[in-house]
């Protein structure tokens, strides 16, 4: 029952002294400060998108057992905006395609569930969908660009907030709201050609099947992100816009 099980990911930053455990067997983010020792760290909270769970978390708005379309539903990575007020999660271990927001106290890295998009139209058992839908969103979510979300980071900026997906092949990208932290679809790159509001890259091989781990440069200029199935380091250039666009990419197949 522990908010800790699965441990897939870490996320940091803000001003507060706090860690961010991403939980992925039982969709659960848990929050962790530091304690008396230098390095050592203790239990805060956590959060979990499963009522199984929910005796040892307490479970977000749109919750329920086995989470496979809640707001944490197998989450796998976490992203601070720069200003410490918004954490983002995203969820799509098993195919899932979510994006949750959660505004954060700056000074004690408490955080509370806003709300959440998804790509997946798929009502929950209670026959109510807690997520707005981004446009091309479909049922079960293959082909809306944020299926099976991997990566997640936030502009420097705080104006954009970039997902990379692992099996809809895409780069998505958000435009944010910096006085609230809301996000807006603003568009995504993929090779997946079932995608129907991405614009499509002609790449050999597997294009970006697998992309994850999205990275800034410090100008945030470019952003970089490996896909673990095509084998390749991809390249996109930031525009002006905070849009990005295919650069190039490394790969080590032949």
């Amino acid at each position: 029952d522990a908010g800790m099980k699965g441990v897939v990911a870490l996320a940091g930053g803000g001003s507060s002294k706090s860690l961010y455990a991403i939980g992925s067997d039982n969709s659960a983010i848990t929050q962790l400060i530091a304690g008396n020792t230098p390095g050592q760290l203790e239990f805060a909270a956590c959060l979990t998108g499963n009522t199984f769970i929910e005796r040892s978390c307490p479970a977000v708005p749109g919750a329920y057992a086995n989470s496979d379309q809640a707001p944490i539903a197998y989450p796998t990575a976490a992203a601070i905006s720069p200003d410490g007020r918004s954490l983002y999660l995203v969820s799509g271990s098993f195919h899932g395609s979510v994006i949750a927001r959660f505004s954060r106290e700056p000074l004690t890295g408490a955080l509370t569930y806003v709300d959440c998009l998804t790509g997946d139209t798929e009502p929950s058992p209670t026959g109510v969908l807690s997520c707005a839908l981004i446009p091309g969103a479909t049922h079960g979510g293959y082909g809306s660009g944020l299926n099976e979300p991997r990566g997640v980071i936030v502009a420097d900026d705080g104006r954009h907030v970039y997902v990379t997906t692992g099996l809809d092949q895409s780069l998505v990208t958000f435009a944010r709201e910096p006085a609230t932290g809301a996000l807006t679809f603003a568009g995504c790159l993929s090779t997946n050609k079932r995608t129907t509001h991405c614009h499509h890259l002609t790449l050999p091989r597997w294009g970006l099947e697998g992309l994850s781990e999205p990275l800034l440069s410090p100008d945030g200029k470019f952003l970089y992100a490996g896909a673990s199935r095509a084998g390749t380091i991809d390249t996109f250039k930031i525009g002006a816009a905070g849009i990005p666009a295919f650069a190039g990419c490394l790969g080590g197949g032949h």
